[in-house]
């Protein structure tokens, strides 16, 4: 259920669980990231080491991403302005990438990249490609990240069909 914002869910939290390969639940974590404001986890990974990631939406707040330990400790939390419904992956080296497509405030997408530890390592907006201005709304709804850390986006932008192969 998308809950963001809604009166209907005002006490919506992120919840995150692990389960054993035999279906038992190994922890549970619930993450109230305003409190008595919806929150909607929407994107979740696993890193190389195991760790979950797990991205979503926080009224009042923007895009919140959390990263828990193997035993659900929590390891590090960062939040992005945007409003927006986000993506996340992981590298070969345990790099989290987290894209934010066009909210309320922006028309632009927004792909962030932190270190393991939970470093910010830098922060993307629309380029220009083949000679275009990214001008209007940009939506990236989807990221990859190869073997050289390499990262891939595709989305829309309004005023052209879909585009893809963009690589940073």
């Amino acid at each position: 259920q998308d809950c963001f914002p809604s009166d209907s869910c005002p006490e919506a939290d992120y919840v995150t669980l692990k389960y054993d390969p035999d279906g038992i639940l190994l922890w549970d974590r619930l993450s109230d990231g305003a409190a008595g404001v919806p929150d909607c986890a929407e994107a979740l990974t696993v890193d190389k080491d195991g760790n979950a990631v797990v991205s979503g939406r926080c009224s009042f707040v923007g895009t919140v991403t959390l990263k828990y330990g193997l035993e659900g400790d929590l390891l590090w939390n960062r939040t992005s302005s945007r409003f927006a419904t986000p993506t996340v992956q992981s590298d070969s080296a345990g790099n989290v990438y987290v894209s934010v497509c066009c909210d309320t405030t922006s028309d632009d997408y927004q792909i962030l990249k932190y270190s393991s530890t939970g470093d910010s390592l830098w922060s993307l907006e629309p380029l220009r490609w083949s000679g275009h201005s990214f001008d209007g709304l940009n939506r990236i709804r989807a990221i990859h990240v190869d073997a050289n850390g390499n990262v891939f986006g595709t989305g829309s932008h309004e005023w052209r069909s879909e585009f893809s192969g963009m690589e940073w």
